[in-house]
């Protein structure tokens, strides 16, 4: 039978510690550490994708207007705990709200936002590019206690890569 073949573990560096971790090297810049790269604002990259998918019969907004009867229908897009990154990626997760008079037009207006997002895979807004796009949660009614209003929540996953700084 044949044997297993051992490999030594790494070898400690001076004083009994490791060896300090290796980055990724960037052509021609040295070594890529944490403090060398930017990460993107999905959550207006998002936005911005969307204002421009939408269509001007829609608001897009990362933050509710007070009198959000009148601004109807509307799409909240925002930046919720969860994700992170490895150092090169970074996932976010957005609660995507969207507002309208009807059941019919709430559903109607998910579905395209849905649609919308899911094309953002593999594109570039706002000066970010976004390598992809899941769907953790499809859209669902969440009742938001005005007769006037309906409302569906849906949450998805954008992930991009860090930036070397401009």
């Amino acid at each position: 039978m044949g044997q297993l073949e051992h490999r030594a573990a790494p070898r400690p560096g001076p004083c009994g510690r490791r060896p300090p971790r290796q980055h990724l090297p960037r052509a021609g810049r040295g070594a890529v550490s944490a403090p060398d790269v930017e990460w993107g604002d999905v959550e207006q990259a998002a936005a911005a994708w969307l204002r421009a998918r939408l269509g001007s019969g829609v608001r897009v907004v990362n933050e509710l207007p007070a009198s959000l009867e009148k601004t109807l229908p509307l799409v909240q897009v925002q930046l919720v705990p969860g994700g992170g990154d490895d150092g090169i990626n970074d996932e976010v997760v957005l609660d995507v709200d969207h507002f309208a008079a009807t059941r019919t037009a709430m559903w109607a207006l998910a579905e395209q936002t849905r649609t919308a997002l899911l094309a953002l895979r593999g594109r570039s807004s706002a000066g970010l590019v976004i390598d992809d796009v899941r769907t953790t949660s499809r859209p669902a009614h969440v009742d938001y206690g005005n007769a006037a209003l309906r409302r569906a929540v849906a949450t998805y996953a954008l992930t991009s890569r860090a930036q070397a700084p401009a």
